[in-house]
């Protein structure tokens, strides 16, 4: 978070409940491993398929997401909802280290959002026909994306 590739608010919006649940032993069930089969399959099988990465992901597992795009030939965007254009060269400088073939660029506001995850770039999250969006703010993703014909995939 000292660098920069966490928000403040990162710390305290993501993996709270995911990481109690381990703590007390929970491990993923059987019905959880279908859904990420299901997951993978509808990546490769996907038109232009996306992963979107924010801080946290990219902090927490940069080398996972670094695999799941050469399985699956994704591109990979980073899309925040607390962007800064220095914080989005330090995130897609970390991807990059770990491997990943970062789709970067001039983003434009593109989605009718009223936060800084609007700001996307055309050929990456608004062309894509399956978007995988890595932790925090799903339900915005499928309201938003769903009625344009896109899957939208969490992690």
């Amino acid at each position: 978070m000292q660098k920069g590739i966490v928000a403040w608010e990162g710390l305290t919006a993501h993996g709270r409940g995911e990481a109690f649940d381990y703590i007390i032993g929970e491990r993923t069930t059987g019905s959880a491993l279908m859904a990420e089969r299901t997951a993978a399959a509808m990546l490769l099988m996907a038109n232009h398929p996306l992963i979107s990465v924010n801080g946290n992901t990219a902090a927490l597992a940069a080398h996972e997401i670094s695999a799941l795009q050469k399985a699956c030939g994704a591109r990979v965007e980073v899309n925040l909802f607390h962007r800064t254009e220095a914080r989005v060269i330090m995130i897609e400088d970390l991807l990059r280290e770990a491997g990943v073939d970062v789709f970067s660029g001039d983003a434009e506001q593109l989605l009718p959002l009223s936060h800084d995850r609007a700001w996307c770039r055309r050929e990456g999250m608004f062309l894509c026909g399956c978007r995988t969006r890595t932790s925090l703010r799903m339900e915005t993703d499928v309201k938003l994306l769903s009625p344009w014909g896109k899957t939208v995939i969490a992690i």
